[in-house]
């Protein structure tokens, strides 16, 4: 929507009076709504995604850093992935415990460490009793 200016009709000052606007579209103006829409839907995303394409030829350092770093970083990631080793913990079979008269019916996991080492002891020392 845009307006027409109209000359002013003011004295000998025509910026002394304020300036008078009327709609290009005439005075009655309908809101009803646009039949081609879709070619301008059109004309605006090509418009658009030539502009996002000059700015991207006229931005090459920042653009280029947009396609290195991801890249780089993922390489990294790789990288450190293949560097550590993996540690393949295999699987036990549950028949194997229920055949073990200790077996209780659960089941649970502990880390290695040294409480927990000293615990396992002190379990056994009772169990050997």
């Amino acid at each position: 929507m845009y307006f027409i200016p109209i000359a002013p009709s003011c004295g000998e000052r025509p910026h002394s009076c304020p300036r008078q606007l009327k709609h290009a579209g005439g005075s009655n103006v309908s809101m009803q709504p646009n039949i081609r829409r879709g070619a301008g839907v059109w004309h605006q995303t090509r418009s658009l995604l030539y502009k996002n394409l000059l700015i991207k030829w006229r931005t090459k350092q920042q653009s280029l850093q947009e396609l290195v770093l991801p890249l780089l970083l993922l390489f990294l990631l790789i990288l450190i992935s293949e560097l550590n080793p993996h540690v393949y913990y295999r699987g036990t079979s549950t028949t194997k415990l229920e055949k073990d008269p200790m077996f209780v019916k659960g089941l649970g996991y502990t880390p290695i460490n040294h409480a927990t080492n000293h615990i396992m002891d002190e379990v056994a020392q009772e169990i050997i009793k």
